[in-house]
């Protein structure tokens, strides 16, 4: 599989766990991000693709074999996180991107595209606007983040995501039209 189309997230006590499917949902990959340790950005990446029955029961081991409780965010309860039975909770049902990761001083949050709409085509490629994006703490931790944390996560929600932030699953926006053209001829 070339392209991720489509992302969920789930978490565990120890683990998140991004799924990512192509365009038709056929077709699955993993990343599993580890919530133990704050100072590294440890991601496992296996080089395999899953069948649609085997994402399902990959999850139900993981389900099967933890035990959670919704982390915080900020300060409160995600009011987006929802139980898939056993330990693994879904803390985002649906994503169209990956931004990547921040950090500012304790542990690693991570950015996803949560909304986009698309704008135009470049020939066969669609070009998509960020509408919304979800920010999530990444460690397991039950203790409230220090002021300087929370102060630092708040100067960075005040960056607007949804305004010049655009992306392509086919097409490299950062090369231009010559480059990309000379590309697909070559």
């Amino acid at each position: 599989m070339d392209r991720v189309y489509s992302l969920s997230v789930y978490e565990t006590p120890t683990h998140f766990y991004i799924i990512g499917s192509d365009a038709t949902e056929s077709i699955f990959r993993t990343l599993k991000i580890d919530r133990i340790t704050q100072n590294e950005f440890i991601v496992g990446e296996p080089n395999h693709d899953y069948s649609k029955a085997d994402i399902g029961e990959l999850l139900a081991t993981v389900s099967s074999s933890s035990i959670v409780t919704p982390t915080e965010k900020w300060g409160r309860k995600r009011n987006s996180t929802v139980s898939t039975g056993g330990g693994l909770l879904r803390t985002l049902e649906k994503a169209c991107g990956l931004i990547g990761a921040v950090r500012f001083l304790h542990g690693y949050y991570l950015l996803l595209v949560s909304k986009a709409k698309q704008i135009c085509q470049i020939g066969n490629h669609s070009i998509f606007k960020v509408e919304d994006v979800s920010m999530i703490y990444l460690p397991s931790t039950s203790t409230p983040l220090p002021p300087e944390e929370q102060r630092y996560a708040k100067l960075f929600q005040t960056v607007d995501f949804t305004t010049n932030f655009y992306f392509s699953y086919t097409y490299k926006l950062s090369r231009t039209l010559q480059e990309n053209s000379l590309a697909e001829k070559g």
